[in-house]
C-alpha cells in the first residue's frame, strides 16, 4: 500500500477533505477516486496548483477546488491532510488555522519530537505510527480536533509509543533507529535517552509475544 493510500485509510468517513501543500495533487486526486467527497487543493505556490489542475482527470473537476493559500483555508472540512512538510511548519499551520476541522492527518518530514510535544498537549491523538515506502520510514499522526492532554514521556516524545503493543512497522523502525545509533556511536544525551526507550519498547514487545 502506498503512503498516500495509507494516510487516506485513516481519514474515516468524510464529505470534504483539504490537502494543504498539495504539490502535484496526487493525494487529493486519490481521495476523489476512492470516495464521492469533494477535495480542496491548497498550496502557497500557484505553480504547484497549476500542476495539480493539469493532473486532475476532468471527470472529477466538479468535486475539486483549487486555492492559493498559506496554511489551512478558512473553509470548514472533515479532514485536513498536512503531509510531506516540516514539523515546525505543521505546528505553525495548526496554530493559525481558523476553520472548523474535525480531523488532521499529519506526516512530518522533520522536527517530529517538537510536533508531538505540540499536538499531544492540545488534541486527541488517535494514531501515531510509521509508514514504510521504498525502504524509507515516514511517521504520521492522526489527530482529532478535540481538546485532550497526554503527559509526554520519552517513549512518546521520540517514538509516539502511546499505543501498546507497538505496530509491526514501528517495531521495524525501532530496530533501524537502534542500529543507526549504535553504528555511528551517537551517544549524546538525546541518543542515550532514545536508546533507552527503544530497548524498553523492544523488550516489552518481546515479552508480550511470549
Amino acid at each position: 500500500m502506498s503512503r498516500i493510500d495509507e494516510l487516506l485509510k485513516y481519514a474515516g468517513d468524510y464529505d470534504k477533505l483539504i490537502d494543504v501543500g498539495c504539490d502535484h495533487g496526487y493525494l487529493g486526486i486519490t481521495a476523489l477516486q476512492k470516495t464521492t467527497a469533494s477535495v480542496v487543493f491548497s498550496d502557497i505556490s500557484e505553480k504547484c496548483l497549476m500542476k495539480a489542475r493539469q493532473n486532475l482527470p476532468s471527470k472529477y473537476a466538479k468535486r475539486a477546488e483549487f486555492l492559493v493559500c498559506d496554511g489551512v483555508p478558512n473553509i470548514d472540512a472533515d479532514v485536513v491532510v498536512l503531509a510531506g512538510m516540516g514539523g515546525l511548519n505543521i505546528i505553525n499551520i495548526l496554530k493559525n488555522s481558523k476553520a472548523n476541522i474535525s480531523r488532521y492527518i499529519l506526516q512530518p518530514m522533520n522536527n517530529i519530537e517538537k510536533l508531538r510535544e505540540y499536538v499531544y498537549s492540545r488534541y486527541e491523538v488517535v494514531i501515531d505510527d510509521v509508514i514504510i515506502e521504498d525502504d524509507r520510514f515516514y511517521t504520521f499522526l492522526v489527530v482529532n480536533n478535540v481538546p485532550k492532554f497526554i503527559e509526554i514521556n520519552d517513549d512518546i516524545k521520540y517514538f509516539g509509543a502511546f499505543q501498546k503493543p507497538i505496530s509491526e512497522n514501528k517495531y521495524k523502525f525501532l530496530l533501524y533507529k537502534r542500529n543507526i545509533i549504535k553504528k555511528f556511536l551517537a551517544f549524546n544525551e538525546q541518543s542515550m535517552l532514545q536508546l533507552k526507550s527503544i530497548d524498553s519498547l523492544l523488550n516489552e514487545r518481546s515479552n508480550n509475544k511470549e
